[in-house]
């Protein structure tokens, strides 16, 4: 007498299909905290950052089709014999939730960008570079150049994200002992972006410092 065995339905895809998700969702991630810590050094250039951007794009997208398409079979196959869905609902919101961190730097630069507020810049009234103590140039990039008037300690910062730059601002003046009574100036380059000076100058007025002046750097 012939026996014919039923093969009975594992989880197995639905299974594949989350690791793969998670394994992209962790990608993400490390590609993004790597670019969001070393955001603010200044002689990381953003060209860089596109290309690790562009290299996560390709990954991802292989790794994001394959734990889709694991992920809904496996979903089919449990919702189909009466097993249990969730690795595929886990695999497919995983791989959901990578596809949107992708953006959360982006989005995040945006949103940090603070509501239009007033500034107000006290007159130049003929001050000279002796009644400077900081000088702040700011690069076509949002990188800024922190140092004394007479050029020593010299740090390098970006004005991208304005909240990074205020602690990092924050801590060089402290650590060279200046207060909140400071003397600033802001050079910029002619072509700069301004949202980079209004991101410097929201950081001087969140530290409280209102000795500051914007000069024009046309060299």
């Amino acid at each position: 007498m012939e026996m014919n065995t039923v093969n009975k339905p594992t989880q197995v895809m639905a299974w594949l299909g989350f690791g793969i998700s998670a394994a992209l969702f962790v990608l993400v991630w490390i590609v993004n905290m790597l670019v969001m810590t070393q955001l603010g050094e200044s002689n990381n250039s953003s060209a860089g950052f596109a290309a690790l951007y562009m290299l996560l794009i390709l990954i991802g997208s292989i790794l994001g089709i394959l734990a889709l398409v694991f992920s809904i079979v496996g979903l089919v196959t449990a919702n189909k014999h009466g097993l249990k869905k969730l690795p595929g609902i886990l695999g497919i919101t995983l791989c959901c939730l990578s596809l949107i961190s992708v953006l959360t730097p982006f989005i995040y630069a945006v949103l940090v960008e603070p509501e239009p507020v007033e500034v107000i810049v006290p007159p130049s009234e003929e001050e000279t570079t002796e009644d400077v103590d900081v000088i702040l140039s700011i690069g076509n990039y949002g990188d800024v150049k922190c140092y004394k008037a007479d050029g020593s300690n010299t740090a390098n910062m970006n004005a991208l994200i304005k909240y990074r730059f205020s602690r990092e601002l924050k801590t060089w003046l402290q650590t060279n002992g200046f207060s909140k009574d400071v003397s600033i100036t802001i050079k910029a380059d002619k072509d700069v972006d301004y949202s980079y000076v209004a991101n410097v100058i929201d950081a001087l007025n969140d530290l409280g410092i209102n000795r500051f002046k914007i000069l024009s750097d046309n060299s």
